[in-house]
């Protein structure tokens, strides 16, 4: 695989205004599992906006060149690939947007929740435990019986 494949999502908890974020990237070689908790969180939205944006900051500081990420959220993966403007997550997509020009080349995908398991398990982990969290699996480790 050349390209990357990033999945992230998020688990929101609305008395406690905090997010958990969770992302998984695929290369060639590794398979990376992230996590992270953000506190004054407004919406559910939003916190899937920080998770991308999470996922991609770490693909920058990983020097992936091509990458596919993929999110269950139709709402973001609009308002990141077209021209739409809605003011709860204008500021995030905007880093978003920016931080895709790090790369060679870049999409963005709306995928199914039930293809998004993984990532979707990490935020809920990370939103009840509050903690931040890297596993880095590599190539041997992927191929290993």
């Amino acid at each position: 695989m050349n390209t990357a494949l990033v999945r992230s999502d998020s688990a929101w908890n609305a008395s406690t205004r905090r997010a958990g974020l969770g992302w998984t990237t695929r290369t060639r070689n590794q398979r990376t599992s992230s996590t992270d908790t953000v506190d004054h969180v407004s919406s559910p939205l939003l916190a899937e906006s920080l998770a991308l944006r999470a996922a991609l900051t770490e693909c920058r500081e990983m020097h992936v060149r091509d990458l596919r990420c993929e999110a269950y959220s139709s709402q973001l993966i609009r308002a990141v690939t077209s021209n739409s403007k809605s003011k709860e997550i204008y500021g995030i997509v905007a880093d978003i947007k920016s931080l895709a020009l790090s790369f060679v080349v870049i999409s963005f995908c709306w995928i199914p929740r039930e293809m998004n398991s993984e990532a979707d398990l990490l935020a809920k982990q990370s939103l009840s435990t509050k903690q931040v969290n890297r596993v880095i699996t590599t190539a041997n480790q992927l191929y290993d019986d």
